[in-house]
């Protein structure tokens, strides 16, 4: 199994085609494979991401025959919680899953973990589920440079609809490509902050609805790769 490529804030997935038949890998190159500019898109045009902030979210896990957005969440679903920190000054970025990782990996996913991007490298870092005191392991997503996503990276995406939720106008941007999409993005349209983001896994989806949202440098303690990640890597498979 090859776990190919991923797209941060907090990740557009492009996992293995034996979990995704059908799979398409080079359209996230466009967003993490040469730090390239992003493309402008015709018509309404997607916000800037600050270049630098943290933010907490709750994952919701669930199947639906409608695609996301949702303002109400269908159930039954599973919840998860996380946190994006993201600081394009020094190029890096890391999302971190407390109780289960996310859902892309056929094996499973009963294990916590981080995702670390330095620069042109990402490493994915596994912790016993529940707990991110002792990595377990440690990879590399990448052999090919795989950089955190640019602040213009929602300028890939077309303006989708606006949906109102708790007395905000949220404007939702979609990247509509096929397996591992499509993607959609959803930012305040009365506040310069993100929202939700929404994606396919497997067998199902999964919206991450955003809270706690601080445009501010985080701590630089956040980055930091653990022995486990210095020596010699293998990438992960």
């Amino acid at each position: 199994m090859k776990v190919l490529l991923l797209f941060f804030l907090p990740f557009f997935i492009c996992p293995d085609a034996q979990a995704f038949p059908g799979v398409q890998t080079n359209t996230c190159l466009e967003c993490h494979g040469n730090n390239e500019p992003s493309k402008q898109e015709i018509g309404e045009r997607a916000p800037f991401l600050a270049e630098q902030f943290s933010m907490n979210w709750l994952m919701y896990e669930f199947n639906s025959i409608q695609p996301p957005p949702f303002s109400a969440i269908p159930t039954p679903h599973k919840i998860s919680r996380g946190q994006t920190h993201y600081d394009w000054s020094k190029k890096r970025m890391i999302e971190i899953y407390f109780d289960r990782c996310i859902n892309i990996f056929p094996t499973g996913n009963d294990f916590s973990c981080k995702f670390i991007s330095d620069h042109d490298k990402t490493y994915l870092i596994k912790f016993t589920v529940g707990t991110l005191e002792t990595p377990k392991s440690c990879c590399l997503w990448s052999k090919e440079p795989f950089w955190a996503p640019r602040p213009d990276v929602l300028r890939n995406m077309r303006f989708h609809k606006k949906t109102k939720s708790e007395g905000q106008t949220i404007n939702w941007w979609i990247y509509d490509i096929p397996l591992p999409g499509p993607f959609g993005y959803g930012t305040s349209k009365n506040l310069p902050r993100p929202v939700a983001f929404w994606f396919p896994v497997i067998d199902a989806w999964v919206q991450q609805n955003f809270f706690d949202y601080k445009e501010e440098k985080p701590d630089h303690k956040v980055f930091d790769l653990p022995q486990v990640c210095q020596s010699d890597l293998r990438v992960c498979d």
